[in-house]
């Protein structure tokens, strides 16, 4: 059944956590993807990506704190390639760059905060859903 779009997604840009995010690329790029899930057909779906949304913004903050590594491996750039929506598509390569630039300087070779890994499961799900 599909439903009125859902500002849920939109709800991230009023958080702290997405304030915190040092990198403008970075926060316009989950600004884009915020507001494209909003677009959805489904809220259910609109949910369930917003909820991998705040993971990933999660790992950003950790990112850039140097407290996690996360490599954004082949099957996930899959996956953004086959996004149709054109700006979407470019901010996931925008998240996607950024940590692939990350150093691993910081990173503590023990004790490190895993990654919640987010990026491909959300480039997936918004894939199927359209």
């Amino acid at each position: 059944m599909a439903n009125a779009p859902s500002s849920l997604a939109l709800e991230i840009l009023k958080e702290t956590s997405w304030k915190n995010i040092s990198n403008g690329s970075v926060q316009s790029a989950v600004t884009t993807i915020a507001t494209y899930l909003t677009t959805l057909r489904y809220q259910a779906t609109s949910a369930a990506c917003t909820a991998m949304l705040r993971d990933l913004v999660e790992d950003i903050l950790r990112a850039q704190g140097g407290q996690v590594n996360e490599a954004v491996v082949g099957p996930a750039s899959n996956a953004e390639n086959l996004i149709v929506d054109g700006p979407t598509q470019t901010a996931f390569a925008t998240i996607r760059t950024y940590f692939g630039g990350l150093s691993l300087a910081n990173v503590p070779p023990v004790g490190a905060l895993p990654a919640k890994q987010a990026f491909g499961p959300l480039a997936r799900l918004i894939v199927e859903s359209t």
